[in-house]
């Protein structure tokens, strides 16, 4: 889910796999590296790459992959210890990741609705036609529903 309000999803992972392991081998921080780097702007006369926020939900571990594709930053709510309380800079950021995860959640959900997704996989199922079906009803969505945002 993009910051605009536009969703997509990636293949479809089965089994289990790492945070780490995800980002090492999907490969979305690559294409956002590639991206940022032939969509320069000018500031003060001077050519720079704007750096791409990530945000993900707490506990996610993706700070040092992201940094080391193209110096992207990361925004994930704050962690508080117990029985610590929040300032209101950390409240403001921690509900603004929220927000924008929720959104990411309900494009998700939007994704599954077909029932051929839905049913999720079965036997005899072909697993490349399910994938195809995932990617294809995300797109959809972003002209059949509300905006999710």
């Amino acid at each position: 889910m993009q910051l605009c309000g536009w969703m997509g999803t990636a293949d479809l992972w089965p089994g289990r796999v790492t945070d780490s392991d995800y980002n090492r081998r999907e490969g979305y921080l690559e294409r956002q590296r590639e991206f940022q780097e032939h969509d320069k702007v000018i500031r003060n006369g001077e050519e720079v790459t704007v750096p791409w926020l990530n945000i993900y939900d707490k506990g996610y571990h993706a700070h040092m992959a992201a940094w080391s594709n193209g110096n992207q930053r990361v925004l994930q709510p704050v962690w508080a210890k117990s029985g610590e309380r929040f300032t209101r800079v950390e409240t403001i950021a921690s509900a603004s990741v929220a927000t924008d995860r929720g959104g990411n959640e309900r494009a998700a959900n939007v994704a599954k609705r077909p029932g051929y997704v839905n049913r999720g996989f079965h036997p005899n199922m072909c697993p490349k036609r399910l994938n195809k079906t995932w990617i294809a009803s995300s797109f959809r969505a972003n002209f059949m529903y509300e905006p999710v945002l």
